[in-house]
């Protein structure tokens, strides 16, 4: 508990959330305001953020009427305190490694009336034009759509407005207010977007005419329909709404909410308009019963956001009706994940690993060596991805590396193509330079022998020990010691008229051998 209220303590003296002393403080009426999002729904924003360095630009119009309207006890108008506004919003926002989106909304009052307000003790109008209170904010993804065709998105959202705004004209609550918030959507393959958002505002906790002002639960829900996909027309719908936390309201029908409806038109060289009207609660305090809405946002083009604003005029091709289109979707005809671009996954080898994550998508493997087999062959070298294990500073091949010595055998002598392999022995950097030369080299033998005894032919091994001349890791560490400590099998001479095997790129090679710490 002691920490809930330091907590709160340092929110308060941040955020200025302790009540203020004065009574009629003034406020900033604009309940809701807009983001830069290309495709936001207004009321709500999308989930997904800009593409790294896209960029957005706009412009938000809006006409609220009876803003702010205090009604006397028989529920007759005492006093229009704002009576209309029309107000611009312009917006502008970047994308950063596509995982940040950064933004700024500078909202000005063009014009706004008043009248009557001698109920609140004042005389003549408020300011007709006023500048607002400058608005940064920023978006993270926690679940990326994973493509902005279709899919689920999870993403914080964070606004933080500073005083910069006339508080006198009801623009700006004076201090700095802060606004986390939570975003889920989905956005389905036929284009149909519903999305949801919940926060809380963080603002100074005030009186204003006996009613109380302070932080609040917000919350909203929105929804984009398709209407005629190859003009680019869709429409908009939703509700928003906040929950008072000081003096929670006594009935549902107390909570300020607004409903949305609304037209957008994806226009030509990446502009989105958006144009609609808002219908508020008559019992929420400092919501409009009407407003209308219009706005304008633009993106550059050959930018993510542009091809989905143009890939949104085209009518959805999915045949295989897997949820992703072109040019998502690699294989149209067959239904397929996601995660492998709306292909089905496929099992070349059936090892029971699909070749997505096979590392050896030709050959029979194991799970634990990532589709690969213990033994296989690729270009010039036979690759063994288990470890020959030798007792500590010796040659003695150790009874748990047999089945591994036999399947090698076996290997080797169904390819009589390799005329001449070279078992390669390496060491690491313990022991002096003749001591490891002469270990690495009795360890090949051991090797040559066993190879042998299983009836590899004689004419067609060699071995040569290379004691610590050719590390492949660290040796400063025991992993990569570990590592260095190895036999390899290079294919040195083949029959005329084969070519050596090839069956994966080095860049695709992943796996390596196992290391057993044991091994000296």
């Amino acid at each position: 508990m002691r920490a809930l209220r330091l907590l709160f303590a340092s929110l308060a003296l941040i955020f200025g959330l302790r009540e203020a002393a004065a009574q009629n403080v003034r406020f900033d009426v604009q309940n809701f305001r807009p983001t830069p999002g290309p495709r936001d729904l207004i009321i709500v924003p999308q989930s997904q953020p800009l593409s790294h360095l896209s960029g957005a630009i706009g412009a938000y119009f809006s006409f609220s009427l009876d803003p702010l309207v205090l009604l006397n006890s028989e529920g007759q108008r005492a006093a229009d305190v704002v009576k209309n506004r029309l107000e611009l919003d312009v917006m502008g926002a970047i994308g950063l490694s596509n995982w940040l989106e950064l933004g700024l909304v500078m909202p000005i009052v063009l014009f706004q009336e008043s009248s009557n307000l001698e109920v609140i003790g004042e005389e003549g109008e408020i300011k007709s034009n006023a500048v607002g209170d400058l608005a940064a904010m920023f978006k993270v993804p926690f679940v990326r759509r994973l493509s902005y065709a279709s899919g689920f998105g999870v993403a914080l959202q964070g606004r933080v407005n500073f005083p910069t705004g006339d508080q006198d004209a009801f623009a700006s609550d004076g201090r700095v207010t802060f606004t986390p918030s939570l975003i889920a959507d989905y956005r389905f393959g036929n284009g149909i977007l519903l999305a949801l958002q919940s926060g809380v505002h963080i603002r100074p906790a005030i009186e204003f005419m006996d009613v109380k002002l302070g932080p609040a639960f917000v919350g909203a829900a929105g929804v984009e329909l398709p209407v005629v996909r190859r003009w680019g027309l869709g429409a908009l719908g939703g509700v928003y709404f906040n929950v008072p936390l000081q003096v929670l309201p006594e009935s549902i029908r107390q909570i300020p909410a607004e409903a949305m409806l609304g037209l957008r038109w994806y226009a030509s060289f990446g502009v989105t308009f958006t144009t609609g009207f808002n219908f508020g609660a008559d019992c929420g305090f400092s919501i409009p019963t009407f407003r209308y809405f219009l706005s304008a946002v633009w993106v550059p083009g050959k930018t993510r956001e542009y091809e989905a604003i143009e890939s949104f005029k085209k009518p959805p091709d999915d045949p295989d009706g897997d949820g992703l289109i072109a040019p998502v979707d690699h294989c149209p005809e067959e239904k397929g994940p996601a995660e492998n671009n709306g292909c089905p996954e496929r099992d070349t080898d059936r090892d029971g690993i699909v070749d997505r994550i096979d590392d050896c998508p030709t050959l029979p493997g194991r799970k634990a060596l990532h589709g690969c087999p213990r033994v296989y062959a690729d270009k010039n070298k036979i690759r063994v991805l288990e470890r020959i294990h030798f007792a500590t500073d010796r040659e003695e091949i150790l009874p748990e590396s047999a089945s591994l010595l036999e399947e090698i055998a076996e290997y080797i002598k169904a390819h009589p193509e390799w005329l001449e392999i070279l078992i390669e022995g390496h060491a690491d950097v313990r022991a002096d330079d003749a001591y490891n030369l002469a270990l690495s080299q009795r360890r090949a033998n051991s090797v040559l022998n066993r190879l042998l005894l299983r009836g590899v032919e004689p004419g067609r091994l060699r071995a040569q020990g290379f004691g610590k001349s050719r590390p492949i890791a660290d040796n400063s560490t025991e992993d990569g010691m570990a590592l260095n400590r190895r036999v390899e099998f290079t294919i040195l001479k083949v029959a005329p008229g084969h070519q050596l095997p090839s069956v994966a790129g080095p860049e695709q090679l992943k796996v390596e051998p196992v290391i057993i710490r044991s091994q000296n």
